[in-house]
């Protein structure tokens, strides 16, 4: 699987999203939900796989993790350690070839896991990095939501990634430990304006088309 953001352009433009009004207002949906997951969380150690330009990486350092982020693309590596972010460190490496003595007290997969050509393998192996009774973070795009359907029929960056159901990102996780599955950001940019609602009314009463599944394994 090709990783798009191996394109200088395309790392380029990354940030930019967020600065939109329907990345900002998704960006808060996907925080909020994936702190509530952080509750009574040890902050130590974190492995974050896919760090991309540091967007994540800098958010969990201000809650306290010092992060390790690996990242295959060299440009989206040079726009993170531009940032300059305390208390985190950027490798430009495939998952596959990282290698450390080093133990995490945890790890994370934010919209990483989408680009990953063998996910299974991948989770393997970064498990392997993490102390006993650590946990592992997850964010991915819904296959069932808006946005993932549309994604699928558009020609961007998302062109060939794989999104994920609740059933099968906890197929993935599943024989590590015990899986806590959220599902955040339901409506679509038409309808951003009206998010705080949605968003309400949805996850009471337990819609699963939101755009974003995040979780907690605790292994």
């Amino acid at each position: 699987m090709d990783n798009p953001f191996e394109n200088k352009e395309v790392a380029q433009k990354y940030d930019g999203w967020y600065q939109s009004k329907v990345g900002l207002i998704y960006d808060y949906l996907e925080k909020k939900t994936i702190s509530k997951l952080l509750n009574n969380k040890k902050r130590g150690k974190m492995l974050e796989v896919g760090s991309g330009t540091g967007h994540w990486s800098e958010y969990f350092t201000k809650l306290g993790f010092h992060v390790t982020g690996v990242e295959k693309s060299k440009y989206m590596v040079d726009i993170a350690s531009k940032k300059k972010i305390e208390n985190a460190n950027f490798i430009c490496e495939d998952i596959f070839d990282y290698e450390t003595d080093i133990k995490f007290d945890c790890a994370s997969f934010i919209t990483s896991l989408e680009f990953i050509k063998n996910d299974e393998e991948a989770v393997k192996r970064v498990i392997n990095f993490i102390k006993n009774e650590g946990f592992v973070l997850f964010g991915v795009l819904n296959k069932n939501s808006f946005l993932g359907k549309k994604r699928k029929e558009e020609k961007n960056v998302f062109t060939n990634a794989r999104f994920y159901t609740q059933k099968e990102i906890k197929n993935l996780f599943g024989d590590y430990g015990t899986v806590s599955i959220q599902t955040c950001a339901y409506p679509s940019p038409k309808f951003i304006n009206y998010f705080a609602v949605i968003e309400f009314f949805k996850k009471l009463l337990n819609f699963k088309n939101g755009n974003f599944i995040a979780g907690r394994v605790s292994l």
